[in-house]
C-alpha cells in the first residue's frame, strides 16, 4: 500500500508529538501544525499530499469545524477527523457526523486513534 499523509493540527504540545509518533509507527507521513493558519498553509501546497486530516475542534486561532470546512472545500476527497476533549455531548459532535467527519473523543488510545483513521479511510486496519 502506498504511504499515506495525515496533517496533524493540535495544539497541544505533548498530545501532538504522542499522536504524531502513533502515526509514523503505523506508517503513515506526518505533517504536524499547532494552528488553524499554519493547518491552511498546508493543505493550500498544491505538492503536498494530504490524505486525511485530523484537528483538534479548539484551536487557538480557530475552529477546528471550520477549519475542517475549509480542508475539505481545497481538499475535496480529504477525510477529517475531529478530536476534543470538551465535546462528548452529542450536541457537539453531531453536527460533525452529519457533516461527514470523523469524531475522536479525547483522551484517546493509540489503538482508537488508529482505528479510526483506517475507518475514515475506508480500508483495513493491519493487524
Amino acid at each position: 500500500m502506498e504511504r499515506l499523509n495525515i496533517l496533524l493540527a493540535e495544539d497541544y504540545q505533548v498530545l501532538r508529538e504522542v499522536t504524531d509518533a502513533f502515526l509514523r509507527a503505523a506508517g503513515f507521513s506526518t505533517t504536524v501544525v499547532s494552528s488553524c493558519a499554519n493547518a491552511i498553509a498546508a493543505l493550500s501546497d498544491p505538492v503536498r499530499p494530504v490524505d486525511v486530516m485530523i484537528t483538534d475542534l479548539v484551536m487557538p486561532d480557530g475552529s477546528g469545524f471550520d477549519l475542517a470546512n475549509h480542508a475539505t472545500f481545497l481538499r475535496p476527497d480529504i477525510r477529517v477527523v475531529v478530536t476534543s476533549g470538551y465535546a462528548s455531548a452529542p450536541l457537539v459532535h453531531l453536527p460533525l457526523i452529519e457533516a461527514g467527519y470523523s469524531f475522536l473523543p479525547k483522551p484517546y488510545a493509540k489503538d482508537e486513534l488508529l482505528a479510526i483513521v483506517f475507518d475514515a479511510l475506508g480500508v483495513a486496519q493491519a493487524a
